[in-house]
C-alpha cells in the first residue's frame, strides 16, 4: 500500500469484499483489524488523489474521508498492536474530515475562523510527523520501515493540507475586511498568515506581512512577533544565498533588528541583536556587527559575547592588512 505505487481502489475493491465475508464473531481479531486499518489508509490515498485532480473532486474527497475515519475509529477501538497506529490516523483525519461547510466564506469573521480552525490543528498535525520521524529512524525491518514511510509522508501531507488551508482563509478574511472590520482583527489575521507564510517557507511572503505589521501598527497584537518572524526570515535568506551579494538581506536584517530594539527594548531585542553579530562578522560587515554590539545593553550577559565576536574579528582584519603590508614592503 505504498503511496508511491497508487494501488489504493485495488486494496479498497478487496478490502471491502473481505470485511463483507467477516464472521461476526471475527470482525475484531488482529487479522481483520489489519484489514480495516489498510482500508482506511486506502480510502484515505484516495481522498488525496481526488483534492489534486483538476477542479478537484470534492464529493469523492469528503466521502473517502467518512470511510477513512470510520474504520479507523473501529481499529482504534480495539486494544491491541493496531490501536496506536490507528488513533494516530484517526487524530491525523480529524482535521480533514470536520464538518466544514460546502460554500466558501462569505464574511471576514467566517474567513478568519476557518484559518484560526486550521492553524490550531497544525501543531498537533506537527507533533505527528515528527512522531513519525522519531518511529521510521528506529526501525529496522525493511517491510515496516516502508509503512512507516508511507505513514510519515501521509502525515506530512495532512501538515501540508492545514498549512495551505489555513493560509487560503486568511487571504480570503483580509480580502472581505472592509472599513468596518476592526483594524486590530485585520492585523491578527495578518499575524497569523505570516506565521503560516515562515511554517510554508515563503519567506519573502512572509517578511513582506511581517514588516508591514511591526512597522505600521507596533502597537496591535502580534507586532512583535511578526518583528522576530521578519527578522528569522531574512537571516534564512541571508544564510541560504552565501557566496552571493546579500547587500539587501544585510540592510533589511540590520532595520528589521533596529526596529525591534527601538520599539520593544528589554531581554528579547538583546538577544536578538547578539544572534546577527557572528552572523554580520562571518559576511565581513565588522562595522555593522559592532554597531548592533553597541546596542546591547553593558550588564546583559550578550554584551560579552558579542564584543567578544567583534574584537576578534577586528584583531583578525588588522593582523591581515599588518601582513599585507609586510609582503608589500618585502616586494618593494
Amino acid at each position: 500500500l505504498a503511496p508511491s505505487q497508487r494501488k489504493f481502489l485495488e486494496t479498497i475493491k478487496r478490502g471491502t469484499q473481505w470485511l463483507a465475508l467477516a464472521p461476526d464473531n471475527k470482525d475484531r481479531d488482529t487479522d481483520w483489524l489489519a484489514i480495516r486499518l489498510s482500508l482506511a489508509k486506502a480510502y484515505r490515498m484516495q481522498a488525496d488523489a481526488a483534492g489534486t485532480r483538476q477542479p478537484p473532486d470534492v464529493r469523492t474527497v469528503r466521502e473517502s474521508l467518512d470511510a477513512a475515519m470510520k474504520q479507523a475509529k473501529f481499529v482504534a477501538s480495539e486494544s491491541g498492536e493496531l490501536q496506536e497506529t490507528a488513533t494516530e490516523l484517526v487524530t491525523a483525519l480529524g482535521g480533514m474530515t470536520a464538518e466544514e461547510k460546502d460554500t466558501t466564506p462569505q464574511t471576514f469573521a467566517e474567513a478568519q475562523a476557518a484559518g484560526k480552525e486550521a492553524l490550531d490543528a497544525i501543531d498537533p498535525a506537527n507533533r505527528t510527523v515528527q512522531l513519525a520521524r522519531q518511529k521510521l529512524a528506529g526501525e529496522k525491518d525493511p517491510q515496516a520501515k516502508a509503512d512507516l514511510q508511507a505513514e510519515l509522508q501521509a502525515a506530512q501531507d495532512q501538515w501540508d493540507a492545514l498549512l495551505t488551508t489555513a493560509a487560503t482563509h486568511f487571504q480570503l478574511a483580509l480580502q472581505l475586511a472592509d472599513r468596518d472590520t476592526p483594524q486590530s482583527d485585520v492585523n491578527l489575521v495578518r499575524y497569523f498568515l505570516c506565521y503560516v507564510y515562515y511554517l510554508q517557507q515563503r519567506l519573502y511572503e512572509s517578511a513582506l506581512v511581517g514588516d508591514f505589521v511591526s512597522q505600521r501598527y507596533p502597537q496591535s497584537a502580534g507586532a512583535f512577533q511578526c518583528a522576530k518572524i521578519s527578522l528569522a526570515c531574512y537571516l534564512a535568506i541571508f544564510v541560504a544565498n552565501e557566496g552571493q551579494d546579500r547587500n539587501f538581506e544585510v540592510e533589511r536584517l540590520i532595520a528589521v533588528v533596529n526596529h525591534i530594539a527601538d520599539q520593544w527594548p528589554g531581554r528579547d531585542a538583546e538577544q536578538s541583536l547578539s544572534t546577527l553579530v557572528p552572523h554580520l562578522v562571518n559576511a565581513g560587515e565588522i562595522d555593522h556587527a559592532r554597531q548592533l554590539t553597541e546596542r546591547i545593553s553593558e550588564t546583559a550577559a550578550e554584551r560579552g559575547n558579542a564584543e567578544l565576536v567583534t574584537g576578534q574579528a577586528y584583531w583578525g582584519a588588522a593582523a591581515r592588512a599588518a601582513q599585507q603590508i609586510y609582503e608589500w614592503q618585502q616586494q618593494g
